[in-house]
């Protein structure tokens, strides 16, 4: 077993039905209590697509407030996070002489 850290790739741009449907099972799940449908987690869903945010961390990491999406500050820092290798994050974590 290893514990290395794993980077996220993305898989090719969901289209528009795979985003509804993925939005659909999100608002039936209950899990997001801050959308009122399929149609706002759908949105939320997009709005991470264009930053290159997986659905469930967009889910997570926008919030729906007065009626605009809003990007979390957990997500702000995703883009650099996702340019570090594992190496580096280490390094910026634990510092150079790692953990």
């Amino acid at each position: 077993m290893t514990t290395a850290l794993a980077r996220y790739t993305s898989p090719a741009q969901l289209s528009v039905q795979e985003m509804m449907s993925i939005g659909d099972l999100f608002a039936q799940s209950g899990l997001f209590t801050d959308i009122r449908g399929a149609a706002q987690a759908t949105t939320k869903i997009i709005a991470g697509q264009e930053l290159g945010i997986p659905p469930f961390a967009a889910m997570n990491g926008f919030h729906i407030i007065k009626g605009k999406a809003a990007m979390g500050a957990n997500l702000g820092a995703q883009p650099a996070l996702n340019e570090l290798d594992n190496d580096k994050l280490l390094s910026a974590c634990y510092g150079a002489a790692g953990l």
